[in-house]
């Protein structure tokens, strides 16, 4: 009787020692699947708390210091403060700074200061001194400007 008092407390002081460490005791490990294990690891490391949706950064992980370059935003990505609206720019990524050059401007994608309407010059992308012609008013090929 005392053998089995002695085998269950030691059990039970196990599992205890491995909850406290935040890991399955060897007993338990086998009976946990791979994806528990995963998403108790990024919940330790903190990746959870961080990230504002489900999101595609590098490492295949979602840290909020790592969505400013490498994520898409407001499209199923990460929302960043430096993403004004859902921004396709600098291919596919949102960097506030290259949506100046790489991205139509007013049409659902990067608003910028510069931008005042909805252009289409210079090979879609707007900036106001480049800007010669109101773009909504008719329909030309920037080629033969």
């Amino acid at each position: 009787m005392k053998f089995i008092a002695l085998t269950a407390f030691a059990l039970l002081a196990s599992i205890s020692y491995a909850e406290a460490n935040d890991e399955p005791s060897s007993a338990l490990r086998g009976s946990w699947s791979s994806e528990v294990e995963e998403m108790l690891r990024s919940t330790r490391n903190g990746s959870a708390a961080t990230c504002v949706k489900d999101c595609e950064c590098p490492g295949g992980g979602c840290t909020f210091e790592k969505c400013v370059n490498d994520c898409e935003c407001d499209g199923g990505g990460c929302s960043m403060p430096v993403c004004v609206t859902g921004c396709e720019c600098d291919g596919g990524n949102c960097d506030m700074p290259a949506c100046k050059y790489d991205c139509e401007c007013d049409g659902g994608n990067c608003k910028m200061n510069a931008c005042t309407n909805d252009c289409d010059c210079d090979a879609r992308n707007c900036e106001m001194k480049s800007c010669k012609y109101d773009c909504d008013s008719f329909d030309f090929d920037v080629a033969q400007v």
